[in-house]
């Protein structure tokens, strides 16, 4: 896995650790970077294997490879995650030869980007539900959020919600207790 007239580098995918000349009690072996089939080279950089940023064809986070233009929408040290505006759905390894799919959000109160992997489950989001701009919520962003009305405007509400009973927006601003004001946006003093 070495490269040059005198075997003095890595050939372009075996960077996973610097280069090093062999010995008897080492053999200096050039190590392959992973790249999930996403990357035809890579480099070492010292900062990411200090660091533990870099998995290796063994799943372990030793080494320093960086993958170098990562291809099929991927990106990342190891080309594992999607460029925005992609999502890897459930299921989908890493090593798929197409990963990423694009993010399928053209509604108003979408953002044009989602869900990326699975690692937002336990917020109950899965890969590929959409990212909503402020003010809007739902899976589809087809729905405005608390304090704002009017969709698929999605305008905020007049009313303070913190101070206010009705965050939906209904008709004018109703003040909790020892709150008053038209927006309901002031204490009471002495409250």
């Amino acid at each position: 896995n070495t490269d040059g007239r005198s075997c003095e580098k890595c050939l372009p995918l075996f960077n996973q650790r610097p280069w090093a000349p062999g010995s008897k009690s080492n053999a200096g072996a050039c190590e392959q970077c992973q790249c999930y089939g996403h990357a035809d080279s890579c480099h070492f950089d010292a900062t990411v294997a200090e660091r533990h940023l870099s998995v290796n064809t063994e799943g372990a986070y030793e080494g320093g490879g960086v993958c170098l233009n990562c291809k099929h929408s991927t990106t990342g040290v190891n080309c594992e995650q999607c460029l925005d505006g992609y999502y890897r759905p459930e299921g989908v390894a890493p090593d798929s030869k197409e990963p990423c799919r694009k993010c399928a959000c053209p509604a108003p109160g979408m953002s044009r980007h989602c869900v990326k992997d699975d690692s937002h489950q336990i917020e109950g989001r899965r890969p590929g539900d959409c990212l909503c701009r402020e003010g809007f919520e739902g899976v589809k962003c087809d729905r405005c959020a608390r304090g704002y009305r009017n969709y698929p405007r999605c305008d905020q509400c007049n009313c303070v919600f913190a101070g206010s009973v009705n965050g939906e927006c209904d008709g004018p601003c109703q003040c909790k207790e020892n709150v008053f004001g038209s927006r309901c946006g002031e204490c009471k003093v002495g409250v």
